[in-house]
């Protein structure tokens, strides 16, 4: 009878991996989600908007069901980013904003942090792809594109690869 571990790893479905087993069995990284026709608020957006917090909250669910239906029809994926995030596997976080307007770098990141909370393991809506938000396990990157359409990708790799 095998164990566990080895089940999981034949399916392609890792158990308990570390950090570098995940590497080492998954070339999947990294793993890109886009979501079209929405875009994170502006600072000035998210504090008069979202000041309420059932306002908040909502914000935060609606990114958590369209990052969701993204993933979920790819089962290993989703299943790689949740077992790294249960290692607490540092990871780099690319963001590109595709919109109409640039904004200034100081407006983007506060529109950013709600969407950045439900990707996080802790977080009571999480969504459970990074082990945390926290600066030693989440490095964040984002940029903006000048376009017609708008959208948001996110991009999540394993830090220093």
């Amino acid at each position: 009878m095998r164990a566990a571990g080895e089940a999981g790893r034949r399916k392609g479905l890792p158990a308990t991996l570390t950090s570098q087993e995940i590497l080492a069995e998954h070339p999947a990284w990294p793993i890109t989600v886009y979501v079209d026709e929405l875009i994170p608020p502006s600072k000035n957006e998210y504090e008069r908007a979202y000041r309420h917090w059932a306002a908040k909250r909502d914000l935060r669910l609606m990114w958590a069901k369209m990052l969701d239906a993204q993933l979920s029809a790819r089962r290993e994926e989703k299943s790689l980013l949740m077992n790294a995030a249960k290692t607490g596997m540092p990871v780099l976080l690319q963001v590109q904003i595709a919109r109409q307007r640039l904004l200034d770098d100081t407006a983007i990141y506060p529109g950013f942090e709600p969407i950045k909370d439900i990707l996080t393991l802790r977080h009571k809506d999480g969504l459970g792809w990074i082990a945390d938000d926290r600066p030693s396990k989440c490095t964040t990157e984002i940029r903006q594109i000048k376009s017609e359409r708008q959208g948001t990708r996110i991009i999540i790799s394993p830090r220093g690869a």
